[in-house]
Formats: structure tokens, sequence, C-alpha cells
């Protein structure tokens, strides 16, 4: 039972050491704003909310919150914070005045404004320690604020936010909006103009961005849809994924995945250590690696790959692909225009391949399965060279033919065609004619077999 009362008695002491009283003051004044004049706010340690409305009135609403150890001091504290409210030079200006630090010792102080404003009116708004919070600026804003969320939604005009340690949310904007943010995630959608973003150290998420876009960003996720003009995004140590893009793409990526889904234009694409994916790219792809997997489809123009350490699979590209890999397995099938691939240690390994075909490959294996020539394309010429691992090609029957030449040492010859040859197949060297003899097959191989095959009747 002595325990208990010690107890309480230490917790009642605690809170009557602690406690404090608190003073609320409160400020209102309507000012007339010139057409075409600016408003202008500064404020510390408290949130500002701007609405716009469409006379002329500005209807400036403040809580001054002060707390103490007494009701006193409490008082004194928020009598000593005025509000300052200065018209001249084409500007409306507001400023919080707090007074020195060694008056407001042990006090805690804030100041939150409520502010409606004419909507024709330009608009500034520096602040720190506080949200920001606009609705409906319609001649364009300039915000400066630090440790603390920043809002624009319904907007017009050109809108600049500057942000450091909080989020930045923008909502519907006709026209240009540009962000410079630190230590928060910033969240765009529905701007119709140019969108211009940089982040660090926070997630980047834009929907429908009506122009260009360009994101700037280290450390963070970036995350695009629906982007209506040019999309430029760079980033390090984050996944970059965008989807719907109705013109060129190009994402430089360092330590971070790319994924692009459905972009009209061109689309060029750079990362190290991290897994690149697309789809549907109504242009040309272009890829530059490293210690990266490459994996997509569809893609309407030719692609070029480079990468090192990582699995290239690629498929239904309507041109030509070149791909340049070092220790990496290459797979390509549907390619409609001219292969070349090159990769060391791995295999290479080409499915239903519509144009010439010129492979390098060193301790990989060779598989190739070639389609009758396209229409306008007289003759499809197949190079092919590896080491210490077997070659095999397939090809088709008919059509204008192969001029065959095949060496290798150390392994065998087959072939499934009938082939008018010379030279001695047992010594590992053959040269023939399968059918008219129109196209050069050339085969290569050290320590290794070499099969020439029949393709798939299609």
């Amino acid at each position: 039972m002595r325990i208990a009362i010690s107890l309480a008695l230490v917790c009642a002491c605690a809170v009557s050491a602690y406690a404090r009283e608190e003073f609320r003051r409160e400020f209102s004044r309507t000012v007339t704003l010139e057409p075409g004049h600016r408003f202008r706010i500064e404020n510390a340690f408290g949130n500002v909310t701007i609405r716009t409305q469409p006379n002329g009135q500005a209807a400036i609403r403040a809580v001054i919150q002060c707390s103490a150890p007494t009701a006193g001091e409490a008082r004194r504290c928020a009598d000593r914070i005025q509000i300052s409210i200065d018209q001249g030079g084409g500007n409306l200006s507001v400023r919080t005045e707090f007074p020195s630090t060694n008056t407001m010792s042990n006090t805690g102080f804030g100041v939150n404004y409520d502010i409606d404003i004419p909507e024709a009116a330009p608009l500034e708004v520096r602040n720190r320690f506080g949200a920001v919070n606009l609705t409906g600026p319609r001649a364009g804003a300039t915000v400066v604020n630090g440790n603390g969320n920043v809002t624009l939604s319904a907007g017009r005009g050109r809108q600049q936010i500057e942000n450091s340690f909080g989020s930045v949310d923008v909502r519907a904007n006709e026209g240009d909006v540009i962000v410079r943010n630190t230590n928060g995630n910033v969240t765009a959608a529905d701007v119709s103009g140019d969108l211009d973003i940089a982040d660090r150290f926070g997630r980047v998420h834009v929907t429908n961005a009506g122009r260009g876009l360009t994101i700037h960003s280290d450390n963070g996720e970036i995350e695009a849809s629906r982007v209506g003009g040019v999309a430029t995004i760079s980033n390090s140590f984050g996944p970059v994924v965008v989807g719907d893009a109705k013109s060129d793409l190009n994402v430089h990526n360092q330590n971070g995945g790319i994924t692009a889904n459905g972009v009209a234009g061109a689309a060029d694409l750079a990362t190290s250590f991290g897994h690149v994916q697309f789809s549907r790219i109504g242009k040309s792809l272009t890829v530059h690696a490293q210690n990266t997997g490459v994996t997509g489809q569809d893609v309407g123009g030719a692609a070029v790959v480079e990468t090192t350490f990582a699995t290239v699979d690629l498929r239904g590209i309507k041109g030509g692909a070149r791909i340049t890999a070092g220790n990496s397995p290459i797979k390509l099938a549907g390619v409609g225009g001219e292969i070349y691939a090159k990769t060391s240690f791995a295999e290479v390994r080409l499915d239903s391949a519509a144009g010439p075909v010129t492979v390098e490959n060193n301790n990989g294996s060779v598989i190739i399965d070639a389609q009758p020539a396209r229409p306008g394309l007289e003759c499809q010429p197949i190079t092919v060279r590896t080491s210490f691992s077997p070659i095999r090609v397939a090809v088709p029957a008919g059509g204008p033919g192969y001029a065959v030449t095949a060496n290798t040492s150390f392994g065998s010859i087959h072939t499934d065609h009938e082939m008018r040859v010379t030279g001695d197949v047992a010594a590992g060297s053959v040269h023939g004619r399968i059918g008219e003899g129109s196209c050069p097959l050339r085969l290569n191989d050290q320590n290794g077999n070499i099969e020439i095959l029949k393709s798939p009747t299609r």
C-alpha cells in the first residue's frame, strides 16, 4: 500500500511541475488590393492557408497562440507578437514580427493565418516551421517554405514552390509548375502546362502532366503516368516507373530499376544495378546499362541495348536490334529487321529472326531460328562466331538458299538440308550450297559442334 501511495505522489508532482498556461489572441483586417498588385506574406512557426475570391478585398485573419508556465507570461508572449501590414510599391505585404528570443524563453508560440485574397492577385508566400495551403491562385504563386507541407489546388498560371523537410502536393493547375523540394515527397496531378520537379530523399508521383515533364531526383522513387509531352527523368538509388507517355521518354538512373510501358515516341533508358522492363514503345528504344537485366516487348522501331552481367530478353521488335552485352544471355524473338548480338560466357538465342543476323560470342552457345526472307528482302545473311560451345542454326528450305561456310575445331558439322558440299566434313570445314545458294551463311566455332537445321514450317 505504501508503494502505491508513493507512486501516486510522484506522478502528481510531475504533472504540477510541467503544467503550462495558454493564451490565444485573434487578429482580423480587411484591406483593398488594387488590381495587378501582389499579395506577400512572411511568417514562421505556423500554418498559412490562402483562398481566392472574385472581389478586390484581402481578408486577413490570424490566431496568435502562446504557452508559458503562467497565464501572465503566456499573455505577454502573445502581446509581443505583432502582425504588420504594409501597402505600397505594388505590393500588399503581411509580416509576422517576433520579439527577440531572449524575451521568449520558456515559451511556446505560433501564428496561423487564414486569408482570402482577390483571385487576380499574384501571390508570394514565405513560411518556416508550418504548412502552406493554397486554393485557387489564378495569377501565379511563389512559395518558399521549410519544415512543413505545401499544398496547391485549383490554380491557374505559373506556380513556383520551394520546400524542405515536408511534402509538396499540387492538384489541378492550368499552367506551368516548378517544384524544388528536399527531404519530402512530391505529388502532382492534372497540370496542364510544363511540369518541372527536383527532389531529394522523397517519392515523386505525377499523374496527368499535360505537356513536358522534367524530374530530377536522388534517393527516391519516381512514378509518372499520362504524360502529354516529352518526359525527361533522372534519378539515383530508387526505381523509375513511367506509363502512358504521349511523346519521347528519356530516363537516366543509377542503382535503380526502370519500367516504361506505353510510350508513344522513342525511349532512351539508362541505369546500373537495376532491372529495365518495357512494353509498347511506339518508336525506337535505346538502353545503356551496367549490371542490369533488360526485358521487354513490342517496339515500333529499332532497339539498341548495351548491358553487362544480366539477361537481355526482347520480343516483338519491328525494326532491327543491336545488342551488346558482356557475360549476359541474349534472347530475341520476333525481330523484324537486322540483328547484331554480341556477348560472352552466355547463350545467344534468336527466334523468328526475319532479317540479316550477326552474332559474336565467346564461350557461349548460339541458337538461331531464321524466318523466310520477308518481301522486298532478297537475302538474309547469317554470320556466327563462338568458341567452346555449339552453334545451331535453322534456316528455311526454300527461297534464295544459302552459300554455306562452316568451320570448327574439335567438333562436328551436321546438316538436315540437302547441300552440295565441297570440302571434308570430318575435318571440320564445309563449303556448300543450300538451294540456290544466294545468301551467305558463315559459321565459325572453336571446340564446338555446328548444326544446320530446317526451320519449322510456318
